[in-house]
């Protein structure tokens, strides 16, 4: 009896730490980083911040600077194909500058004609020590240019486009370097 108890809890435990490790979606190393990464910012609608993604061998900077006269935004985003189905939230390690980021994902949904992204804001330190950041499905509000726009929750299995943004209000340079962008269980 005592033998099939070991061997249960022993069955169980792999199972128990899987659930608690993060699954990493990218860790910046994969071929073609540059192609699929793009920057959008204020300039589509006459603004003057600048910005965009730039690769080391494992990370992803993403670096510029804003200009609140017409604007003030910059971002940069990626397809995504990731299946964040049955996860809790997605994870960040980087280290930035002191400024307020969010992470933006969108699904194709529109409001009044215009497209809905979920965004999550998060404040860094300036540091050069790497930080993580969790940032559960629940706290994604959807929005359009910005504004909240009502309570629909995100559903991560819907999600197409994955993205960095910076709108806090700020003139001057930014950066945050990213080195993994991971999903989580509760």
């Amino acid at each position: 009896m005592r033998a099939l108890l070991f061997i249960a809890l022993l069955a169980a435990t792999p199972f128990a730490l899987a659930q608690d490790s993060p699954k990493v979606l990218t860790d910046f190393t994969e071929d073609g980083l540059a192609e699929r990464w793009i920057a959008v910012n204020d300039n589509v609608m006459g603004g003057r911040s600048t910005g965009g993604p730039t690769f080391t061998e494992s990370t992803l900077v993403f670096a510029g600077a804003t200009n609140t006269t017409g604007g003030g935004f910059s971002s940069t985003r990626t397809p995504s194909d990731y299946d964040m189905a049955g996860y809790a939230g997605i994870e960040l390690r980087y280290r930035a500058d002191g400024r307020t980021y969010e992470l933006d994902m969108q699904n194709g949904e529109r409001d009044r004609g215009f497209p809905v992204a979920y965004r999550a804001s998060f404040e860094t330190e300036a540091s050069e020590d790497w930080q993580t950041v969790r940032l559960p499905f629940s706290a994604f509000r959807a929005t359009r240019f910005g504004e909240v726009i009502d309570d629909r929750q995100l559903d991560p299995a819907t999600v197409r486009t994955l993205g960095l943004y910076i709108f806090d209000g700020q003139d001057g340079p930014f950066e945050i370097e990213v080195d993994q962008i991971a999903l989580y269980m509760e």
